[in-house]
């Protein structure tokens, strides 16, 4: 993953200095008339300003920063997600453990070895969430892989359930 995000600046990193490049080459020379109100002293420049490396420097570092907060919002946003995923499965246990409660002795039998399941399935998916929060932004692609399949086996868990629980 780290690979992946180095790919990823280099590639915006690129971009903006390709970017620099063409504005600075693409400005021509356009003859400015000089009016009588406007002496030659102040009349515009009509040469293109070069690019200096400083210049390419501080657009990369922007392009860089830009990359980096977006990459700490979609990191958010999905942690949100996921945490409304992890509460709809909390509210499935407890509909299951209320029917479990009032069922007979052979399906609370069934409905308790499935709470017990679901319950597992939901503590790795937690397990990875909280893996998630804690890492850097280089990481967390990897770790958002891993969530992911926590939460698929979770989902399709929960509707592979007693269709007489449901």
């Amino acid at each position: 993953m780290k690979r992946n995000f180095l790919l990823t600046v280099l590639t915006v990193s690129l971009f903006v200095i390709l970017l620099s490049l063409l504005n600075a080459c693409s400005k021509q020379e356009q003859p400015v008339e000089q009016t009588p109100e406007m002496p030659a002293a102040e009349a515009p420049a009509t040469e293109a300003e070069p690019v200096t490396a400083e210049d390419v420097k501080e657009q990369t570092k922007e392009a860089l920063e830009a990359a980096k907060a977006y990459t700490i919002e979609q990191k958010e946003e999905y942690q949100k997600m996921m945490e409304a995923k992890l509460d709809e499965a909390k509210v499935e246990i407890g509909k299951l453990e209320a029917k479990a409660k009032e069922a007979e002795p052979e399906v609370k039998a069934k409905l308790d070895a499935q709470i017990a399941e679901l319950k597992e399935k939901q503590e790795a998916a937690r397990n990875k969430l909280d893996e998630l929060e804690k890492s850097g932004e280089d990481a967390w692609a990897v770790l958002k892989a891993d969530l992911d399949k926590a939460m698929e086996d979770l989902e399709k868990f929960i509707k592979g359930l007693i269709p007489e629980t449901k």
